[in-house]
C-alpha cells in the first residue's frame, strides 16, 4: 500500500469519527483535519498539547481555564497561525 493511500484512509477514519462520536458535519471535519495535521506539521511532537489547547479554548475561555491550561490568545490568532483563517475560522468556531 503507498504512502498516500495509507495517508487517505487514516484521513477518512479520522474524519468519520469526527462526525460519528462527535457530530460535526463533513466541512467541519475536514478543517479539524486539517488544523491537526498543520500543527503536526509546524509544531512535531508538541501536536496533541496545542491542538488541545486550542479546541478546548473555543469553548473555556476565561480565568479558570487560564489558570489551569495557560492562555494561548485570541483563538482566530492562533487558528490563523495553523493555516485556518477566514470562513474556515468562523465556521470551525461556531461549530465547536
Amino acid at each position: 500500500m503507498d504512502i498516500f493511500l495509507l495517508f487517505h484512509h487514516q484521513m477518512q477514519y479520522h474524519q468519520q469519527n469526527l462526525q460519528n462520536q462527535y457530530g460535526f458535519d463533513s466541512g467541519t471535519a475536514d478543517i479539524i483535519w486539517k488544523l491537526y495535521q498543520n500543527i503536526k506539521n509546524k509544531e512535531g511532537k508538541n501536536t496533541d498539547y496545542i491542538f488541545n489547547r486550542i479546541m478546548g479554548g473555543v469553548q473555556y475561555n476565561g480565568l479558570l481555564w487560564h489558570q489551569t491550561a495557560g492562555n494561548i490568545g485570541e483563538i482566530k490568532s492562533e487558528l490563523s497561525k495553523y493555516g485556518i483563517s477566514g470562513s474556515q475560522a468562523e465556521e470551525l468556531v461556531y461549530n465547536i
